[in-house]
């Protein structure tokens, strides 16, 4: 064991070449398939819980911040004989869902700086779109601090999560798999206004071949105003995409103009 950089000492999986200590991880993988057999049965005895508990315990020994988790556990089935079969309650059945769900921080540095890229997937099981952005890492923290799904149920496209080989860390097995470039939208229109009033500019554009955007006029309502929050970002978000080669702004007269008196 003297210079070896991994090792099992005293029922502990040392990394020593991140600096972990932890549970062994394929003794934590066992325990949460066993865990997932008894939520989905709903029964159990006080001497099996009690047993499976005491190595949750255990498990979290090595990141304590975790036992937030359990609080019904330590009381669930103390009404029953040891050998008795009783149903879990709604309760007990969460918590040791969340322990199954929080398995993978146990071989985790909870300390970890926070990523400075936020990333996103397509909702689609055929697209498999993937794309990054760069952020702070204080809006990470925050984001991971408001986050909530509501309940929501979200199916996990296990197609892809197959291309991954969670044994190398990651490593795609299939040479032919790999993440799609990113995908550039390019110039959808040639010309766009901003108040754009009668359009003749727009007509003109489009006559002549051009691609035109339908514009923002305030006469349409409030998708047209751009005093309004909404219609403003909408602008921003077309100039910021860069889909438009060219915006014409007039602001009306009875605005921003000089021909009307007193002068803005």
């Amino acid at each position: 064991m003297r210079g070896s950089q991994f090792g099992t000492v005293l029922g502990s999986e040392i990394d020593g070449k991140r600096g972990l200590i932890n549970a062994p991880r394929i003794r934590t993988l066992t325990l949460c398939q066993l865990t997932l057999s008894v939520v989905r049965l709903g029964w159990a005895t006080r001497k099996l819980l009690e047993s499976m508990v005491g190595c949750w315990i255990f498990v979290l020994l090595f990141r304590r911040p975790l036992f937030a988790l359990i609080s019904e556990l330590f009381h669930e089935g103390s009404q029953s004989k040891e050998d008795e079969a009783f149903q879990l309650s709604v309760g007990a059945k969460q918590e040791l869902l969340l322990l199954v769900g929080f398995a993978g921080f146990v071989s985790t540095n909870l300390r970890a700086a926070p990523s400075d890229r936020l990333f996103a997937s397509d909702a689609s099981l055929q697209g498999a779109g993937l794309c990054s952005s760069v952020i702070s890492r204080f809006a990470t923290l925050e984001l991971c601090r408001v986050a909530e799904q509501r309940g929501y149920y979200t199916r996990v496209d296990t197609s892809t999560l197959g291309a991954f080989d969670a044994r190398t860390g990651g490593i795609f097995k299939d040479p032919d798999f790999s993440i799609p470039k990113v995908l550039h939208e390019g110039y959808l229109w040639d010309f766009c206004e901003v108040f754009r009033g009668s359009g003749i500019l727009s007509h003109c554009h489009r006559e002549a071949g051009l691609r035109v955007h339908q514009g923002f006029e305030l006469q349409t309502g409030s998708t047209g105003n751009i005093l309004e929050c909404s219609t403003m970002l909408r602008i921003v978000g077309l100039i910021c995409r860069r889909v438009i080669r060219c915006f014409h702004v007039a602001p009306v007269c009875c605005t921003f103009g000089t021909l009307r008196k007193p002068r803005l």
